[in-house]
């Protein structure tokens, strides 16, 4: 029997693919770690949940895992953190989890956060990006040491009808209140975005993908294509039947660059078609307003 393990299967992405694991794979243990338990959790999560603190939990009650699965995370929230706060939640959490706890693989949910610029080089300009670019780092020297291994996952934006701290959520909490919302410049920007099914479905089959060609992989994933943040307004503003107007105002972003996510090492990998940014954000909508 295979035994896995979820953390911070309360959050957005923990919940829903802890809900498809143990709906795919009803003969495996599957453990599920988390902290605060959320009304939109779903029943499996609320059922199967161990609350579980790093920082007094003793780590040798949950041992030797085919798989852990790595969601858990302190995300980015505007400023509302300091860096303490980020590597103690996102990076020393993590050094506990693999210094711990035994397993055969490791699959890490990391961020394009890390980039900085449409780059290809990791440049983090946030404590968010920074310590998820640690954390990476981290799991490349434990790779190379242990002969373990570890896959990464670098995911865009990612949106469901649990979302709630997203460009499109943000645009689309306005929107169906008929509410002005407001672009910083001109909305030229390209943004990736993808639906939580997909990074669900992601994660899955490179959890279980059976051969890989180092200890330490890392693969971009997003939607096939990116859409400037003006025609993702406007989509949004369509699809809602919104009367809402579109007011471009004179702030300078952090993120002033373009999202363009090359996924090709993804496809090569795993049998994946990925959904374009504009049905991914039709689809979110039609589950949460429509």
């Amino acid at each position: 029997m295979k035994k896995i393990l979820v953390t911070g299967s309360t959050g957005f992405i923990g919940n829903e693919l802890a809900t498809v694991l143990f709906k795919k794979f009803p003969n495996y243990e599957i453990i599920i770690f988390g902290r605060k338990v959320k009304k939109w959790n779903s029943d499996y999560v609320k059922q199967k949940l161990k609350f579980f603190d790093f920082n007094k939990s003793k780590f040798n009650k949950y041992n030797n895992f085919d798989y852990i699965i790595h969601c858990a995370a302190l995300l980015d929230n505007k400023g509302k953190y300091d860096w303490n706060q980020y590597y103690k939640n996102n990076v020393l959490l993590l050094e506990k989890i693999i210094h711990y706890i035994n397993f055969k693989r490791l699959v890490f949910i990391s961020t394009g956060s890390i980039f900085s610029s449409n780059t290809l080089n990791p440049n983090p300009n946030n404590y968010y990006g920074l310590s998820k670019f640690l954390s990476e780092k981290l799991l490349e020297i434990f790779s190379v040491n242990k002969k373990k291994q570890i896959v990464i996952i670098r995911f865009p934006i990612i949106i469901g009808k649990n979302s709630s701290s997203s460009l499109v959520d943000y645009f689309s909490s306005y929107i169906i209140k008929n509410k002005t919302i407001e672009i910083y410049g001109s909305g030229k920007y390209k943004r990736n975005i993808m639906h939580v099914d997909e990074a669900v479905q992601i994660i899955i089959k490179l959890c279980f993908k059976k051969n890989y060609k180092s200890n330490y992989e890392i693969f971009n994933a997003g939607s096939s294509n990116s859409m400037s943040i003006i025609d993702i307004a406007n989509l949004t503003k369509k699809t809602l039947n919104s009367k809402s107007k579109i007011s471009k105002v004179r702030k300078v972003r952090r993120a002033n660059y373009d999202s363009i996510i090359n996924i090709n090492k993804l496809k090569n990998a795993i049998d994946y078609k990925p959904l374009t940014t504009k049905k991914s954000i039709i689809k979110f909508l039609k589950d949460k307003y429509l």
